[in-house]
């Protein structure tokens, strides 16, 4: 469970009998802070703690088939400066990039960002926020999530109005939905609900949010349209065909300047045209390497003559079961 505003003192670990809590908070003022409580019994599978700043930490879970990096924040409200939020966003980025790159990310808190149902943010927020309109704070979170391809999943399942809210007003006239989930895009599917829970008594004007995960891998490799083939540009290395590159490229580009579209998308589509022109007669296409050099002609020949005697033995094994079908039937006949 990720908590924030502890408004404790120091950082470190406090075990408790039966949960112990990892905590980033301020070493003088009760202000803040951000922490994580673990269920004792699972309190091994905790790899590694990070006390980031007062208003983000790290927690690494070992999982079944891949480990999680769990980032917990706390946003500065939609009021603070604009240094305070860039600062904040700067220091998330790098604590996500000091992240191992084969983790599965995730990042919850307060974000103290209202996402609206906006048209254009479909594949990232999705289409069942509370807000209708985005604020500023949630642009920073849209921008931050599409940039390192991440989904926010607060915002994506269907739920009614009165599950969503996730923070309310003392006298409960007034709720938003600022609390989020974002998740990496690639373990999004494993990502089955996010909602808010108001019965949850945690004496706060913030109501409990669940997420429910799974943990799988996939068994399908999905190629989505024809393999791109990538550019041989170890060949930049040489001296001398970088030159001719930049030569080339820069006389092709004065030939035909990319600045005869109408609008950016046409202007861009020609300079990228070009660009891959260029590249493939100076470049060319890079080679497929073979993954695996130890399998070479003879262990391609020892498989191809497994599988043929396996599709013999398949197709005896089935015209056997066919006499025995039968064998058998005309014995119930007889009897």
């Amino acid at each position: 469970m990720a908590i924030q505003e502890i408004h404790w003192i120091d950082q470190g670990t406090l075990e408790k009998k039966d949960h112990p809590i990892f905590y980033s908070c301020d070493r003088k003022q009760h202000m803040l802070e951000v922490g994580f409580v673990v269920k004792k019994i699972f309190k091994h599978l905790v790899m590694d703690f990070k006390a980031v700043s007062t208003r983000i930490c790290a927690l690494r879970i070992k999982g079944e088939f891949f480990n999680y990096t769990i980032i917990n924040v706390h946003a500065p409200m939609e009021v603070s400066t604009e240094e305070e939020k860039e600062n904040f966003y700067d220091l998330l980025q790098k604590t996500y990039d000091e992240s191992p790159s084969y983790d599965a990310k995730i990042i919850i808190g307060d974000m103290n960002a209202q996402l609206g149902k906006e048209e254009i943010y479909r594949p990232t927020i999705g289409s069942h926020s509370l807000h209708e309109n985005t604020n500023d704070n949630g642009y920073r979170l849209i921008q931050f999530a599409t940039l390192n391809n991440m989904v926010i999943g607060s915002t994506v399942f269907q739920h009614r109005n009165i599950h969503k809210p996730t923070w309310t007003t003392p006298d409960r006239s007034f709720e938003n939905q600022i609390d989020h989930m974002v998740i990496d895009a690639r373990h999004m599917s494993d990502l089955l609900d996010v909602r808010s829970y108001r019965g949850g008594n945690v004496d706060s004007d913030h109501y409990l949010v669940i997420a429910r995960m799974r943990a799988r891998i996939s068994n399908v490799k999905k190629i989505r349209g024809e393999r791109i083939s990538k550019f041989c540009v170890s060949e930049l290395q040489d001296e001398n065909t970088a030159n001719m590159y930049a030569k080339r490229l820069e006389d092709q580009l004065k030939q035909s300047p990319c600045t005869g579209g109408e609008t950016i998308q046409e202007e861009w589509d020609l300079c990228k045209n070009t660009i891959q022109q260029v590249t493939e007669e100076v470049l060319g296409k890079q080679a497929s390497c073979k993954r695996n050099e130890w399998f070479d002609e003879d262990c391609e020949r020892a498989t191809k003559e497994k599988n043929e005697a396996y599709l013999i033995m398949q197709q005896q094994y089935g015209t056997w079961n066919k006499v025995l079908r039968y064998q058998e039937k005309r014995r119930e006949e007889n009897t």
